[in-house]
């Protein structure tokens, strides 16, 4: 990053660090002089106000803030015990807050590598995007560093609040993804290289056996994932938690995902006035393997039919015109046939439409439909001979 870049983003970082720490500090300790805290308080508003101020001027006395304050509250804590009338312990943490918030800065102004960083910006919604380009590809290893290190900084600060929010540059399918596999990565931990799911969070000792349930799966996924989902599933946690005896729920509304499991391992729930009801799984047909579209109707309880309601609704309304209007509308209604994908629905309003036709426009519609055919049939001729010559 360039220097102006350098100074947007710590300018940014800076109003993210502040209103945060409005909302978590507790600036109502009984022994400071309120007039004081808000004279540092207005001070600081006012650098982010005063258009002549430049970007450095927010970090700085953001800085320089933090600093009174802590020497403010220990000059208080001072008087406090030479008087013996008050018990400072509780009130620690402000110190303590601050002095996490002057480290993070400090690392930000001297440990933190602007070039090629994989820092590039942040938003004023705290959104904090992390690239990864072409150019720094092949320094995944110091980018990566960069980034833990970073990470481990931020994280000594953060209390009840996450004061930034990071973005990835992912679709939100790859989100969705990155936040699962992360998930499950992040509960393990690595012991002499070796890596394992522990029985709770401060055990050394590797669990023997865990259920790990993944409410909608499926979710923003594009369908050519979902179709890997189970297998890269499987094999990131037989690699991961492999020495722990899984078992696995997955809620999911995917007839794609649902063709990698067997009908045994499933379960049909469904809502009936509010209860909800496990379904006969002897009602529905196998599932490992099976058509997809098979799946949609008899694995998700479609009772009202493949299609949505919408073209429900106006292939309806073309039957309608067919049994009233055929030969004043059989060139609208021509048109709205050939917009139907199914290839056997379309026949079959097709057979319906030419048997409404009077003679004269069903002759015409049947030559037509012959002129169709022929042409088919001399381009799989064409095609043929084509094979043959080869």
């Amino acid at each position: 990053m360039d220097n102006y870049a350098v100074s947007e983003f710590k300018y940014r970082m800076s109003i993210s660090i502040f209103m945060c720490m409005i909302q978590e500090l507790d600036f109502s300790y009984p022994h400071l002089d309120d007039k004081q805290c808000t004279n540092l308080l207005r001070q600081l508003i006012e650098v982010y106000t005063n258009e002549n101020n430049s970007n450095s001027d927010a970090w700085n006395n953001l800085r320089i803030f933090f600093e009174k304050q802590i020497k403010l509250i220990e000059d208080v804590n001072k008087e406090v015990n030479e008087k013996n009338s008050f018990d400072l312990g509780e009130h620690e943490f402000l110190v303590v807050k601050a002095q996490k918030y002057i480290d993070f800065m400090s690392f930000i102004d001297n440990e933190l590598v602007y070039s090629d960083s994989p820092f590039y910006y942040i938003s004023m919604f705290n959104g904090f995007k992390i690239a990864f380009s072409a150019e720094i590809k092949d320094n995944q290893a110091d980018i990566q560093t960069e980034i833990l290190l970073f990470f481990e900084k931020y994280h000594q600060t953060i209390g009840i609040l996450d004061y930034l929010s990071f973005e990835w540059n992912l679709s939100s399918g790859e989100m969705a993804l990155l936040n699962v596999f992360s998930r499950l990565f992040s509960i393990t931990k690595e012991m002499n290289g070796n890596r394992f799911l522990p029985r709770d969070n401060n055990s050394d000792i590797n669990s023997d056996n865990a259920v790990i349930m993944i409410d909608e799966a499926d979710m923003m996924l594009h369908p050519a994932w979902e179709q890997k989902y189970i297998t890269s599933l499987i094999a990131f946690l037989s690699d991961v938690y492999k020495d722990t005896h899984l078992h696995l729920m997955i809620a999911t509304h995917s007839p794609i995902m649902l063709s990698d499991i067997p009908k045994q391992n499933v379960i049909y729930l469904h809502k009936n006035n509010r209860k909800i009801i496990v379904d006969n799984q002897d009602d529905h047909a196998e599932t490992f393997g099976a058509n997809i579209f098979r799946l949609f109707n008899d694995a998700f309880f479609l009772d009202e039919g493949a299609i949505g309601c919408f073209a429900e609704k106006k292939l309806a309304e073309l039957l309608e015109m067919i049994d009233k209007q055929a030969n004043q509308r059989k060139f609208e209604i021509r048109k709205r046939i050939s917009m139907i994908g199914d290839v056997f629905l379309r026949k079959k309003i097709e057979h319906i439409f030419v048997d409404k036709l009077s003679v004269v426009n069903r002759i015409e519609e049947l030559e037509d439909q012959m002129r169709k055919i022929q042409s088919e049939i001399i381009a799989l001729k064409s095609a043929d001979e084509g094979e043959d010559h080869d």
